[in-house]
C-alpha cells in the first residue's frame, strides 16, 4: 500500500490517480480549462503540469499546491462562465471541462495586450 495522501477532504492511496477532478473540489464553480483542455483536446503538442481551471468568484488568481500536483484558478467573467463545458470523466471521476473552442477562447481572453476584435484583424 503507498502513501496516503490528502487535500481538502480528498483521500487517496495511489499517485496514479485521477488528477483533474480534484479541481472542483478545490475551488467550485470551477472547470478545467486554459492549456490543460487544450492538451485534454490534443490541441498542443505538450503538456501541462499545472491543472489550470476557470472560476468567476475570484478578485485574483489563486494557486494551491498539493499533493495532487499544482492547480492554478483564473478568472473569467460570470456572462461567459457557463457556456462551452462538456462532461468528462478520469478514473471514473467526473468533472466539467471546456470545449475546445471554449478553452481557445478562454486562453485568448487571458492573453494581456489583446483589447478587442479589431486586433485579431491586424494579425
Amino acid at each position: 500500500m503507498g502513501k496516503l495522501f490528502r487535500y481538502v477532504g480528498v483521500y487517496s492511496t495511489l499517485d496514479t490517480d485521477p488528477r483533474l477532478p480534484v479541481a472542483s473540489m478545490i475551488y467550485s464553480p470551477s472547470y478545467i480549462s486554459f492549456g490543460t483542455a487544450l492538451a485534454y483536446h490534443q490541441l498542443i503538442p505538450e503538456c501541462t503540469h499545472a491543472i489550470m481551471s476557470a472560476a468567476f468568484r475570484l478578485n485574483k488568481e489563486k494557486y494551491f499546491d498539493t499533493p495532487f500536483g499544482r492547480y492554478s484558478f483564473y478568472y473569467l467573467p460570470e456572462a461567459v462562465f457557463h457556456y462551452g463545458l462538456e462532461p468528462a470523466e478520469e478514473g471514473g471521476y467526473g468533472f466539467r471541462l471546456a470545449t475546445q473552442e471554449k478553452a481557445l477562447c478562454d486562453t485568448l481572453y487571458k492573453i494581456r495586450g489583446i483589447k478587442s476584435r479589431l486586433y485579431y484583424l491586424k494579425i
